[in-house]
């Protein structure tokens, strides 16, 4: 089927797309409309959850053309701020919960997965970067930025500065959308070096 009768612009335009039995819109349909995001945004935020009702609840209205997208370094007192759709919150503040069991049974309490407890553990940051959005571009109420994708990543964040394994002061990487016309110098950094990131989109299939 061809993509090039498909226009897409906001993001409950997505919904047009082919997808797959799973669900998941065709990683072939997204590279065809050509949207100007990076391919980690492109993946977590689109791919993944471009036919997520939830997600549609929340950003249909999105001009995906507009929203510039960069890799920041933000304070983790900065991140875990940030707004979270209501209906994921409990799951954030459950995995939040983890982090008080890290001393008696290790990192792989923070994470069943070895390789991310591991990278937590040695690095006190995650491996990939969540995704967020400026305040102003979606109306999440008064804090400067709302998650998008990383509820895990982002309550285990919050849960390891609460109980002393994180400065709150520590950076961490995290991709942040914003209008063009929004500053967002009062709560980030210079952009972060995302240079290592890695162009899993190309090799979906």
């Amino acid at each position: 089927m061809s993509i090039a009768r498909y226009r897409v612009r906001y993001f409950g335009d997505l919904l047009q797309l082919p997808w797959e039995p799973s669900g998941q819109i065709e990683a072939r349909a997204l590279r065809e409309v050509a949207l100007p995001m990076p391919d980690e945004v492109l993946e977590q935020f689109c791919l993944d959850h471009g036919r997520n009702e939830d997600f549609q609840s929340q950003y249909r209205h999105l001009d995906l053309h507009r929203l510039k997208w960069t890799c920041h370094e933000v304070s983790g007192e900065t991140l875990v701020t940030a707004t979270v759709f209501p209906r994921f919150a409990p799951w954030v503040a459950s995995v939040s919960r983890r982090a008080v069991r890290i001393s008696e049974e290790g990192w792989s309490a923070a994470d069943r997965r070895v390789a991310i407890a591991e990278h937590w553990r040695v690095s006190r940051t995650w491996i990939r970067p969540p995704i967020l959005i400026a305040r102003k571009a979606v109306r999440h109420g008064p804090q400067p930025l709302h998650l998008v994708e990383g509820h895990t990543r982002l309550g285990l964040l919050g849960g390891l500065i609460g109980t002393g394994w994180i400065s709150p002061s520590a950076t961490h990487r995290a991709w942040i959308g914003e209008m063009p016309s929004r500053s967002s110098k009062q709560y980030i950094s210079d952009p972060a070096n995302c240079s290592s990131e890695k162009k899993r989109l190309r090799n979906r299939r």
